[in-house]
């Protein structure tokens, strides 16, 4: 992506420096690091980056410096599984990553990115289904 008149790097932007390193603790976290990077696991991938960005900066939209709209991906949307998802990780990311803002929204930050990285450590869950599994148990503890 490259830089425009509002920003001249997009490595200045906290949203790209959050979603890349988050990228990095997933790496580290999970264990066979999401794979294949495609389908619900490279979503899951992406979904985890823009939430934690998102969550860090307190904002559902992520880079807002984008050129031709106010956000490059924004959690809060109206996207539903299986009817708006894609296989390609960038593009079926919203539908999880919503889900995440959804709950955080419901419950709180806090709780909310608590269960979400004891759900990754514990569960190392490979699909959504799964994901949301784990989110249900550990808010029963």
């Amino acid at each position: 992506m490259a830089a425009n008149e509002k920003c001249e790097s997009t490595a200045l932007i906290s949203d790209i420096v959050y979603h890349e390193y988050t990228h990095g603790v997933v790496c580290h976290v999970y264990e066979w690091m999401l794979k294949p990077y495609w389908e619900e696991t490279g979503s899951m991938n992406e979904g985890l980056a823009d939430y934690f960005a998102a969550t860090m900066n307190d904002d559902s939209c992520i880079d807002d410096f984008k050129y031709d709209s106010d956000c490059l991906r924004d959690l809060k949307n109206n996207l539903k599984y299986p009817e708006d998802y894609s296989p390609e990780p960038h593009a079926g990311s919203g539908v999880f990553s919503a889900s995440l803002w959804d709950i955080r929204e419901a419950i709180g930050k806090e709780v909310t990115d608590m269960l979400v990285i004891t759900a990754m450590k514990e569960f190392q869950p490979q699909t959504f289904s799964e994901f949301v599994t784990a989110l249900v148990t550990l808010d029963q503890k």
